[in-house]
This record gives C-alpha cells, structure tokens and sequence, in this order.
C-alpha cells in the first residue's frame, strides 16, 4: 500500500512538472519585432565604432589575395614579355617576393585589429545586451513570469546571449572579409578582362538564388529548432533547480525520458534542417565549379583569338574563383548568423516589452496608516483572462487590525495577497490604502511599507547579515543597518541564537535558498528581515504550514513579536495560528461566507467556520491515535493545543444552540469588519 501511495505521488509530482513546462501561454503585451538587428543596434549603442573598425580590419584582409593576385598576373605578363622579347624578370620576381612580404605583414596586422576589435566589442555588446535583459526581466510585471517558463528566460539570457556573441565575433568579421573579397574580385575582373568575366559572371544569379533560398529556408529552420532547444533547456534548468524534489520523487528516469522526448520531438525539423543546408551546398559546389569550368574554356577562346593576355587571363580566372569561393564562405556563415539573429529577436522582445504594470512612479504618502479596502473587486489571472476569480468582492480593514483569512484551497485567499502586493491589478473596482487607489500608488514605495512572509522562504546565496538586511539596503552603495538593529530584528524573530551558534555568525555565506539552514531557520531570517524593515502593513500567507510542531511553535511566537501594532492580513490553513485574530474572515469559491471573531464564528448553526474546524479536528484524532506514548497511553504535548479547545467549545455550542439565534449572531460579526460585497472564484494554483 505504501509502495503504491509513493508512486502514485511521484507520478502526480511528475505531471504537474510536465504540465508546467510543456505549455506556454499568449503574452499580449509581447512586442512584434520586425528589424531584429535595427533593434539590436539600438542596443549596442557606442560599441558600434568599436565594431565598425573590427570589420574594417576584416575588409582589409579580404583585400588581400585580391591584391596578390593583381600582382602575380603582372609578374606573369612581365615574365611573358621578356620570354619573347629576350629581356630580364628576375628583378620582378624579387620585387614580387617584397610586396608579398608587404601584404603578409599587413595581413597579420589587419587580422590581429580585426579579431581584437572583433571580440572585445561583442564582449561588451553581450554585457550591454545581458545588463538590459534583466533590468527589463525585473520591470515585468508578475503575471508576465506566469506566463513564461523560468527555464525558457534563463535559456534565452544564456545560450542565446552566447550564440549571438559566438555569431558576430567570429562569423560577422568572416562573413565582411569574404564579402569584399567578392566584390572587389568581381569589379576588378570587369576592369582587367570585361569580356571574360562578364561571361562567368553571368552565371552568377544562379548562385545567388541558391544563398537566398538557403537563407530563407535556415531562417525558418531555425526558428523551429531554437524553439525545440530552448524548451529542452527550459527543462533541464527546472530539474536542476527542483534536484531535491525530483530525487526525493523518484523521478531522474522520467525526467531524462522527458528531456530525451522534447530533443525527439523535433527530429524531423532536425532533419529537416539538414536538407535545406546540406542540400544548397551541393548544388553551390556544381554551379561554382561548372562556372570556373566554363570560364577557363571561354578564357582560352579569347586567348587563342589575340583578344586577352594570358596575365589578365590568368588574373581574371584567379580574382572569380577567389569570389565564387568567397561565396560558398559567406553560405557557411548564413546558419549561424541567422540562428544568432533568431536568438536576438527573442532577447528583444523582452527588452522591448512595455509592462502590463509600471514598476516605479505614481503617489508616494509620507506615511502608510494602514487602512485597507476592497471595493467591487473582479479579478482574472492573465494565464487565464476567461476565468473570473474575484467578482464584485469588497471588504474593509481598520489600521491595526489583525485580518485573518480561511478557507479551503482555491477559496481566493492568497489572490488577495497578490492584489494588496500589486502583483496584479484588478479587471474591475478598487483597492484602497489609506483612502488612494492602489493603481496611483508608487509600487517601489508600496513595497518599502508592506512586509510579506510566506510559506516557501526565499533566501539568495549571500550571508544572513545580507538575507536579513535585503529589504533595506537598495543598493551595494547602501549602508547596513546598524548590527543593534540587525541584532535586535532577530531577536524578535527568536533567530539571534542560532545565527549566533553558527562559526561566522551574521556573515556566514548561505548556499542557493539558503539549503545550509532547515526550514524553520530560514523562516525566521526571513522574519527577521520583514522586522528590520518595519512595515506598517504585515502579509503573512500560510508563514508556518510547511513547519513541524517544533518549529511552528519557535516561527508562530516570532510572527506574534512582528504583527504587534500594525494592521496584519493572514492567511492560514492550521486553523490553530488565527483564533486570536481581530476578524476571521472565511471564505468559499471566492465568496465571503462568514466574518468575526473564532468563537462567534463557533456558535454560528451550520457554519463554514465551524465546519473547516470539524474537519481539522477529525485529522487530528487520527495524528493524535499515531503519537500517543506506547507506555502509559498518554497523549504528548506537542498536539495542537488550541484547536483541541475547541472540542470543549463546539460541545457547548452544540447542547445550546436552541438558545442562540443563528441569523443574530451572523449579523453581530459581519457589523466588526464592514464588509461591502461578496463574491470571488479563485484559480485552482491560488494557493
């Protein structure tokens, strides 16, 4: 039996991993790029000169064969001539033999500038392009992240970032070389033997048509496969990232299996891929060498005719070849650059992107009192706009007041969260602080006055005097707070001890999510870094359901340090954390079902709250069967002292309730919190 519960659990785990990395949603706001690089240049800025004089160098050394060339069909011209006229070319093989030097050396040079040039550039162009990525991540609003794969960003910020470096460093100053090279073969042939080149070059929209259709097709191509190699990485970042998860799961072979699959699944646009380049290439190859062909056949007719010296015969036949190999260059170049382009494009549309929601600006009070209103509230996730999940809600908080909210999950609890932290914005109504409209509130200065602890604790891979000190310190420039108020913040959140038992104390460096420390730990570093900021507004979502009894004790007793004197919204499953809340409010389906206080809320005839007790309660007799002392059948002290009260409270309610008048009792609750309106349908991720 458990055997088949573990597996069932591993595969439910799994499936909601392949679901959440197998679907992409519509993004509205996403910018339609049409220019990439006109885009990308927009970004690159000054660095632009830099490249300019890297292709320069590229230029000049593409030149080069085509200026020894010129200078080996006039040695031969002047070999030729004295052979019939009995004269001297040995001197002009030894002057020969010092341009060649000449064209070495500035080879060399042109090269070297070019490369350095080159590099350093798209070094700083990746900076540039990385700086502005993220600083554009980090404006987004919250649903832009619903709607993206973590996995797909960093893919983006990483590989393609490295691809359009890799492209244009190398491939841009190859592709500028090969160009001139071309070119500068092509005009000079004209100029030295028009009749002969004309010739061959009329062959040449062949070859062109060719560059096209496989410019055309690698484009489409590899659109398709960076998408398949994208999601693929997309993958692994998230199995990387959820290690312990998937290994507790069981679950690396399915993780390989989907990860092998996605890389699968594109084998025939793979295939694909390899047609329209390889097979372009082919017929590049018969169309180069069939041109070359004709050309040396037509350049010995008009030879044979007096029309061409062989020097010029032979400079025309060398300067083409050097152009129609040029080209097949410049073809080896187009899959990259274009795959590059591809991968820019993606970069800049999130560049691009203008936010749902402005990260900055907007009224900045001098002081959050703490008054909190919902007002005709309907709401809709943007991964799922078709589905209301608050409709027409409102509700009225008084400063001070500690709020707690309750219901099963769905309910529409932690969309509340969301909307009071500006995650979101509503489709309709109004949240009000302290009287103003949330929309016109900075969020920067919403964030500095509303603290937030919630059921996962984040942490980064700093020091806890960091991890503590986040929320204060803006900036590496910023001063920390003084180590009395560090010291004093953890106190409160009953962390000092510890932190203090450990070798480097405050400056001990935590590894990514703070994985050196248990849970209970981490949360209450993160307690402590919402003390230190001193919010007027306290958001605790589900702080202390993931905790064991232990360390949901030490975590509730700091929690009760933090909500004094401030106006506290808490969401909460163990119903045990919120009796002694101000309001209770319950909620069903994103509906107000009941308000007041835990034991009002007890004596209401058939109440959601006394229901959602009911329940708890039958849980806990069955946990309180399994931890009872196998000595003296005594049950042990770390039961859930509060909710076992309430046995004693419901019995009595229950052998009273004809006394009561249900209906008064509603209406004597609801006048504590003022609610407005009813009615929310929360999303089945809410919680």
């Amino acid at each position: 039996m458990t055997t088949r519960i573990g597996r069932r659990r591993r595969n439910n785990q799994s499936t909601m991993m392949d679901h959440s990395s197998q679907h992409d949603f519509p993004d509205p706001h996403e910018p339609n790029i049409h220019f990439t690089l006109f885009h990308m240049l927009r970004i690159i800025h000054w660095e632009i000169i830099w490249i300019l004089i890297g292709m320069i160098g590229f230029a000049c050394l593409g030149a080069m064969p085509i200026i020894f060339n010129i200078l080996m069909g006039e040695l031969i011209n002047s070999i030729f001539t004295a052979l019939s006229k009995g004269g001297e070319y040995a001197s002009q093989i030894q002057t020969l033999s010092v341009w060649m030097a000449i064209i070495a050396a500035l080879a060399c040079v042109t090269t070297s500038i070019g490369a350095i040039f080159m590099t350093w550039s798209f070094e700083r162009v990746g900076v540039r392009f990385k700086t502005a990525y993220i600083s554009s991540l980090l404006r987004q609003e919250i649903g832009f992240f619903d709607m993206k794969r973590t996995g797909q960003l960093m893919s983006w910020m990483t590989e393609s970032m490295e691809q359009i470096q890799d492209s244009f460093s190398n491939k841009l100053g190859r592709a500028t070389q090969f160009t001139v090279q071309v070119l500068l073969g092509i005009i000079l042939a004209i100029v030295f033997a028009w009749k002969m080149a004309l010739a061959m070059i009329a062959f040449a929209p062949v070859i062109a048509f060719i560059m096209f259709i496989s410019a055309i097709a690698s484009q489409k191509v590899t659109k398709r496969t960076l998408a398949i190699s994208t999601r693929a990485s997309g993958i692994a970042n998230e199995v990387i990232g959820s290690m312990r998860t998937v290994r507790s799961m069981d679950a690396e072979e399915k993780e390989i299996s989907r990860y092998e699959k996605t890389l699968e699944s594109g084998k025939y646009i793979f295939l694909l891929k390899s047609i329209t380049l390889g097979g372009p290439i082919g017929s590049q190859e018969l169309s180069i060498w069939g041109i070359l062909a004709f050309g040396m056949w037509w350049g010995g007719q008009l030879l044979l005719r007096g029309e061409i010296e062989f020097g010029n015969m032979f400079r025309v036949f060398t300067l083409l070849l050097m152009s129609v190999l040029g080209c097949s260059q410049i073809m080896a170049t187009i899959p990259d650059l274009t795959r590059a382009i591809q991968s820019g494009k993606n970069i800049v549309k999130v560049i691009q992107r203008i936010p749902a929601m402005r990260s900055s600006g907007g009224i900045a009070p001098s002081k959050l009192i703490g008054h909190l209103e919902f007002k005709n509230v309907s709401f809709a996730y943007p991964t799922r706009p078709n589905t209301i999940v608050l409709k027409n809600f409102s509700l009225s908080i008084q400063p001070g007041q500690s709020v707690a909210f309750v219901g099963g999950s769905g309910s529409g609890k932690s969309t509340l969260i969301g909307l009071l932290e500006k995650f979101y914005e509503p489709l309709s109504g109004e949240i009000l602080i302290d009287g103003k409209n949330i929309t016109e509130i900075d969020p920067r200065w919403l964030h500095r006055n509303i603290g937030i602890v919630t059921q996962e604790p984040t942490l980064f891979a700093t020091t806890i005097r960091d991890n503590i000190c986040y929320a204060v310190r803006k900036s590496d420039q910023d001063p920390y707070p003084s180590d009395e108020e560090m010291i004093n913040a953890a106190k409160i959140a009953n962390a000092h001890e510890f932190i203090s038992n450990l070798p480097d104390g405050y400056n001990t460096p935590l590894g990514e999510k703070g994985v050196s420390l248990s849970g209970g730990q981490k949360q209450r570093i993160c307690i402590a870094r919402a003390v230190i900021q001193n919010p007027s507004v306290l958001l605790l979502d589900e702080a202390t359901s993931a905790l064991d009894t232990n360390s949901e004790s030490i975590v509730q007793d700091a929690l009760n340090k933090l909500m004094k004197g401030r106006t506290c919204i808490v969401v909460a499953h163990r119903l045990s954390t919120i009796v002694d809340s101000d309001v209770i409010c319950v909620l069903q389906k994103g509906e107000l079902k009941e308000t007041g206080r835990h034991d009002e809320l007890l004596h209401i005839k058939d109440g959601h709250y006394a229901a959602l007790v009911q329940k708890q309660l039958m849980k806990q007799s069955a946990s309180v069967e399994s931890i009872m002392d196998e000595e003296d059948g005594e049950v042990s002290e770390e039961n859930d002292g509060p909710l076992v009260e309430c046995v004693v409270e419901m019995n009595e309610m229950e052998e009273n309730n004809h006394h009561h008048d249900a209906k008064h009792d509603q209406n004597a609750s609801n006048d504590s919190l003022q609610p407005l309106n009813n009615g929310v349908k929360q999303n089945d991720n809410d919680e």
